[in-house]
């Protein structure tokens, strides 16, 4: 799905530095029981709508593809 980003409409993208409001979160493997941190997620507006902009870091080899999004714990 694209978005029209022209700067007439409001889109916002995450603040730098600004923390994340979700951890996402992976399987370490196909049956693990343990997951690993894979990137973050923040809360954004896009052309007046709310969504979600995701940065991934890592992918689990043997992934599925499915991810959790996970409020990050405090510090």
């Amino acid at each position: 799905m694209a978005f029209n980003n022209s700067k007439k409409e409001s889109s916002k993208e995450p603040e730098r530095g600004k923390s994340p409001d979700w951890v996402i979160r992976a399987r370490q493997g196909p049956n693990s029981e343990f997951f690993i941190n894979c990137g973050a997620a923040w809360n954004i507006e896009v052309n007046g709508k709310d969504a979600i902009s995701l940065k991934l870091t890592a992918m689990p080899i043997g992934s599925d593809g499915s991810f959790l999004l996970l409020t990050p714990k405090a510090d």
